[in-house]
């Protein structure tokens, strides 16, 4: 990777987010050329199990969570 700017060391480049953003950082080191970019993912409060989060959630709020995530 390369930056244009001097002052960034991109061989230590961090993604840390919360709720989906920390869903998306798990993500984002994971999966895609991404995922040797990023060093280190922080996920504060994100869903790391989307398959269990659908198993738990309420009846309810179930459909609305199947919008979120494609279904």
């Amino acid at each position: 990777a390369q930056s244009l700017r001097d002052d960034i060391d991109t061989a230590r480049v961090t993604i840390r987010g919360a709720s989906s953003g920390g869903y998306t950082s798990l993500v984002a080191i994971s999966f895609g050329p991404e995922h040797k970019f990023y060093k280190v993912s922080m996920s504060y409060s994100g869903v790391a199990d989307l398959a269990l989060l659908a198993k738990l959630t309420h009846k309810f709020e179930l459909k609305y969570m199947n919008k979120l995530l494609g279904g």
